[in-house]
């Protein structure tokens, strides 16, 4: 059984590892790459996996609302990757700006506090645009997007930022916790990422030092922090009985 449900055979193992202080690469499917590193960053040790679309296929990427604090894994049902979005407050509703397919779906702050710009990242297509808004401002011409906090990149400069020009303080940004990233590279290409912290796989990590190392390691030149802690998982179908990594 897994999760209480059972799951008749055959079974087929599969058996992989990463090194310390190395990297393993797949190609799950054309123009998708799965990448994990393991190692340390800033002297903790770290395990981060990468989902890595190329322009081509990021724009089929989609928001996925979810109704009554539902799984990645049962909200990604279909799709062959997903990642946790934005913030939730009570009763799990969505905290933030959430646009599906052209639709408004939320236009709450994604934090607990009001702030006067929020932090987006939002596409049509495969034009994907990471930018602060005006807080009261709704955002028409995007198919998908949500607004998150902090800014981590802007323009290839690690930021990690509450608000344009005002570096993060707050304890959930400094403190070393598991996280879920959207970013693009130099490239072009989309990168879902999530940094373990669970204590035997990964230590977690802040919003400036992981700001720094996805600078430095990936060739970031724009990302938004998604929601933390728990919430953090990376979807890949089929890889594992609930697909996640």
């Amino acid at each position: 059984t897994f999760l209480g449900i059972d799951q008749p055979g055959p079974y087929r193992l599969s058996m992989d590892f990463i090194p310390d202080e190395g990297w393993t690469s797949l190609t799950v499917a054309p123009g998708i790459r799965w990448e994990r590193f393991r190692g340390e960053i800033r002297g903790d040790d770290q395990r981060v996996n990468i989902i890595a679309l190329s322009p081509e296929r990021s724009e089929n990427l989609g928001v996925r609302r979810h109704f009554g604090c539902q799984r990645v894994s049962t909200v990604a049902n279909g799709a062959l990757v997903g990642i946790n979005g934005g913030n939730f407050g009570l009763l799990c509703a969505p905290a933030g700006d959430l646009v599906r397919e052209g639709q408004v779906v939320s236009d709450s702050d994604p934090v607990s506090w009001n702030n006067d710009q929020r932090a987006w990242v939002g596409w049509q297509g495969q034009d994907f645009r990471f930018v602060w808004r005006n807080a009261r401002e709704p955002w028409p011409d995007i198919d998908h997007g949500l607004s998150a906090h902090p800014m981590l990149v802007l323009q290839g400069q690690a930021e990690a930022e509450a608000q344009p020009g005002q570096a993060v303080e707050d304890d959930r940004d400094l403190d070393e916790e598991p996280r879920s990233v959207i970013a693009q590279n130099a490239m072009g290409e989309i990168l879902l990422i999530t940094f373990d912290g669970d204590g035997e796989s990964g230590e977690g990590i802040s919003t400036p030092d992981m700001a720094d190392w996805l600078v430095d390691t990936l060739d970031v030149r724009s990302a938004l922090n998604l929601s933390g802690g728990d919430a953090s998982t990376l979807y890949l179908a089929n890889c594992a009985m609930d697909g996640v990594v």
